[in-house]
């Protein structure tokens, strides 16, 4: 079972990893500016993660399967989160570490629970790489807040922002010019 995808095709979703970019770009020139901001760059950060994951999970939800549930919850986790984050921002601030965590510890779980469930290939090496490090970075925000400060956490992110951005131009679905009929070896 080869994995759903969880981009648009075409046009939109090389403009989400644009925008993953661009706003991993401005957190590393602004790192000030992006630490006062914080909680809403995890707000825009978890909400595109959550439409992917939601999107991904209701394409496989038919094959009964555990990761599909997974996925979907972590998206809508994901997703309920960035918006509470837009509607109360003072009082997710004060925990925007602990939300952060928990948000990367079930998100890096998702992608993990993923890896297992699909084909071999170069998109399993980079969904569990993704999914360790989101564990990993979210552990660490869960346990051991000291180590990760606020700028690093911030660093982190624009890093991740521009990995994904990267990751989604380069390797996001190809779309079929109008009239081709799709070869089920190479677009599943």
């Amino acid at each position: 079972m080869d994995l759903p995808r969880t981009i648009p095709d075409g046009l939109p979703g090389r403009m989400i990893g644009l925008l993953a970019i661009v706003t991993g770009i401005l957190a590393l020139v602004f790192p000030v500016l992006a630490f006062s901001v914080l909680a809403f760059f995890f707000a825009l950060v978890a909400i595109l993660f959550g439409f992917g994951l939601v999107r991904s999970g209701m394409a496989a939800a038919g094959d009964g399967s555990l990761s599909p549930k997974l996925r979907i919850c972590a998206g809508l986790l994901g997703i309920l989160v960035g918006i509470s984050i837009f509607v109360i921002p003072r009082v997710i601030t004060i925990a925007a570490k602990e939300l952060i965590g928990i948000w990367a510890v079930i998100t890096g779980i998702g992608y993990l629970v993923m890896v297992f469930s699909a084909d071999t290939g170069f998109r399993r090496v980079i969904q569990a790489v993704t999914g360790l490090i989101l564990g990993i970075v979210g552990l660490l925000l869960l346990f051991v807040p000291v180590i990760v400060t606020d700028f690093l956490l911030v660093i982190l992110l624009g890093f991740f922002a521009i990995g994904t951005g990267f990751l989604i131009i380069f390797m996001g679905p190809a779309t079929v010019p109008a009239g081709r009929a799709r070869d089920p070896r190479i677009y599943k």
